[in-house]
């Protein structure tokens, strides 16, 4: 049976207040640092950074607000997802490569973990669509064992929904 998951509007509007926030407080921050002559033209250019960066994201979730594909989709063939960047760049994770799946608490979410068999071809297209960086923390070489990180904050549901989701289609494609 397939799962879709879509993006929750509610929750993506708390976020985009939160990075409208975040947006305004670098402002002011820039505005006071360039006005200062106390040499605090790093903090300026910090909050510059900064607000492009944020900028970028508020205006990415922005255009996809009213988007009516899933983020996440569990079928017959695997799970693709869109709710990590590491996930985006994994493509459809295959049954047949799912290792296990587990359910973790962070201090501000709660991520679905999918440990991958087949490391390589993952791998080598999370590193072609990011970098090699990407790697470090989600990979283990001796193992052969890829671990993406998948999270419900922006997904209508919640982690362990998602969780029961894949656990449910792991087994019966298995």
């Amino acid at each position: 049976m397939d799962h879709f998951f879509y993006r929750s509007r509610s929750k993506t509007i708390k976020q985009l207040w939160m990075s409208g926030g975040l947006l305004v407080l670098m402002i002011a921050i820039a505005a006071f640092s360039f006005g200062s002559a106390d040499g605090s033209l790093k903090i300026g250019i910090f909050a510059i950074a900064f607000f492009l960066l944020i900028g970028y994201f508020f205006a990415s979730s922005l255009s996809q607000l009213n988007s009516k594909l899933p983020l996440l989709s569990v079928t017959a063939e695997g799970i693709t997802a869109g709710v990590t960047p590491v996930s985006k760049a994994t493509g459809t994770m295959l049954w047949k490569d799912i290792r296990s799946t587990e359910i973790v608490e962070t201090d501000n979410d709660t991520l679905v973990l999918i440990h991958l068999n087949r490391t390589t071809p993952y791998a080598e297209r999370i590193r072609k669509k990011l970098s090699k960086m990407a790697l470090d923390g989600i990979i283990d070489q001796e193992a052969d064992q890829l671990t993406i990180p998948l999270t419900a904050s922006e997904l209508e549901g919640d982690a362990h929904q998602v969780h029961r989701a894949i656990t449910e289609s792991l087994k019966s494609n298995s």
